[in-house]
């Protein structure tokens, strides 16, 4: 009898231990019991550039001259968005009428939309821009008076079609005041069509 009843009673603790083990909480397992959260990747931005060159003509409506027809070659370059686009441009321009005509070198910065009629980056897209620019250097001989002048500023508007990647064809508005020395300063309008192509054209879009 004695001998048996430290038996006994180390039976009981083990089974007492026993039983606590498996009531308490598997807070280890717990923890790792699911994988970590991986990173979070943000969208990638559609955001690039480009350039290329645009061609525009149409009517030159000029201050107390008749009116005649304009045409002008530049180089775009721009960098665009989702919706959002900005860039410049630099070109050659001339203008004439029965009355006279002249030229100069334009240079213009320009910032405006382009929204897409759905998604996919073939998207036909409305394109609409603003900007503001100066002739770097201007040359007008009018009514036998020829006149030079430089930083001839003016305001510029477009709106159009972006058809595809790369190609547009956009109406385009520029108001500008001629200061010119040893001739009449003129205020002249111009109204046209653009022809613009891209890199996204032969670069494809991005």
């Amino acid at each position: 009898m004695r001998t048996s009843a430290p038996i006994f009673a180390a039976l009981t603790l083990t089974s007492i231990s026993s039983r606590a083990e498996q009531a308490a909480p598997q807070t280890g397992a717990l923890q790792v019991a699911g994988d970590p959260e991986p990173p979070r990747q943000e969208a990638p931005s559609r955001k690039h550039d480009g350039a290329g060159p645009r061609l525009t003509f149409g009517r030159a409506l000029t201050q107390t001259v008749a009116d005649g027809f304009y045409g002008r070659f530049e180089s775009e370059y721009f960098e665009a968005g989702d919706i959002l686009i900005g860039g410049a441009l630099v070109g050659l321009e001339g203008w004439g009428c029965r009355e006279g005509g002249g030229g100069a070198i334009p240079m213009s910065l320009f910032w405006g939309a382009r929204v897409p009629f759905f998604e996919g980056p073939k998207a036909p897209r409305f394109m609409a821009t603003v900007g503001a620019g100066f002739d770097f250097a201007v040359f007008d001989y009018v009514k036998g008076d020829g006149g030079f002048g430089v930083m001839a500023p003016f305001a510029t508007g477009v709106v159009g079609f972006e058809i595809a990647p790369g190609a547009r064809v956009l109406g385009d508005v520029r108001a500008q005041y001629r200061w010119l020395w040893d001739a009449p300063d003129r205020y002249q309008i111009r109204v046209g069509i653009s022809l613009a192509a891209n890199s996204d054209w032969w670069d494809g879009p991005r």
